[in-house]
C-alpha cells in the first residue's frame, strides 16, 4: 500500500513544483502567485523506488470564516487528518515566519510523523537556522525547482514508505509439474495397446506418446520419453 503523504506548508513555498517533482510530472498547478492551489489535490505515484500517495494542499492561514483562505486552511487540515506522514515545507529564502510556527504547532497536535524540508536551497542559501527549532529534527536543505536533495528527501521517507510492489511473474509454461504417475499413465495409454509390437512399431509409439503429452510443458515430454525407454527395455528383457 502506498504512503498517503500530505505535502503541507505556507502559500508559495513551493509545495506544487516538489507535489510534481515527487508524481513524475505536472500534476500540480505551479505559479509564484501564493494561492494558486486552492483545493487539495491528490495522485498516486512512484518516486525512487517508493510507493506514495501524494496530497497536495492549498496552504495554511489564519484567516476570516467564509473567506477563500479559510477554505484553504480547512482543505489542508482534512489532508493533515487523511494522511499517514506530513511532509513540512518551508521557504529557505524567507526564513521562518509566524505563519510557519502556526503550522508547527497544528502538525505537532496531529501526532503523526512529520519530514521537514527547508526549499529553494540553491546555490549556497541554506535551511534557516530556527528551522531546527521546530522540533522536527534536521531541516532536509532541497530544491524541488533544480532536484536538489531529493535523494536525502527519499532517505527520510523510507521507514515510512513501502517499496513499489514487484510486478507479479506469470508461471512459466515450461515450470509445469509433470509426475511419475502422469508418465506411467501416458505410456500405460500407448503401451497398454500394443501387446506385441515390432521395431518400427515401436518407433512409431514413441512418437506418439511424445506427442500426447502436454504441449505446454517441455519437463513433462521429456520425462514421457523417459518412462517409454524404460517401459521398452523392461520389455526387451
Amino acid at each position: 500500500m502506498p504512503l498517503i503523504l500530505a505535502i503541507v506548508g505556507r502559500p508559495n513555498v513551493g509545495k506544487s513544483r516538489l507535489f510534481n517533482r515527487l508524481a513524475g510530472r505536472a500534476a500540480a498547478i505551479v505559479h509564484d502567485t501564493p494561492g494558486v492551489t486552492r483545493d487539495r489535490q491528490v495522485v498516486d505515484a512512484e518516486y525512487d523506488g517508493l510507493a506514495l500517495r501524494l496530497i497536495d494542499t492549498a496552504g495554511f492561514e489564519d484567516a476570516a470564516a467564509g473567506s477563500i483562505a479559510h477554505r484553504m486552511t480547512k482543505q489542508t487540515l482534512t489532508a493533515i487528518a487523511e494522511a499517514e506522514a506530513l511532509l513540512f515545507v518551508v521557504d529557505a529564502r524567507d526564513g521562518l515566519t509566524a505563519g510557519d510556527q502556526i503550522i508547527a504547532q497544528a502538525l505537532r497536535k496531529s501526532g503523526k510523523p512529520v519530514i521537514l524540508a527547508a526549499n529553494k536551497c540553491e546555490g549556497r542559501v541554506e535551511p534557516p537556522p530556527e528551522a531546527y527549532g521546530l522540533g522536527f529534527g534536521e531541516p532536509i536543505a532541497i530544491s524541488a525547482e533544480h532536484n536538489l536533495g531529493m535523494e536525502d528527501l527519499v532517505a527520510a521517507l523510507e521507514p515510512l514508505a513501502g517499496p513499489v510492489a514487484a510486478p507479479q511473474d506469470e508461471e512459466d509454461e515450461n515450470d509445469i509439474e509433470f509426475s511419475e504417475d502422469d508418465a506411467a499413465r501416458f505410456g500405460d495409454m500407448v503401451l497398454g495397446a500394443m501387446a506385441v509390437t515390432a521395431e518400427p512399431e515401436l518407433v512409431r509409439a514413441r512418437s506418439t506418446i511424445v506427442t500426447s503429452c502436454p504441449r505446454e510443458s517441455t519437463t513433462a515430454r521429456t520425462t514421457c520419453e523417459i518412462a517409454l525407454r524404460a517401459r521398452g527395455s523392461r520389455n526387451d528383457s
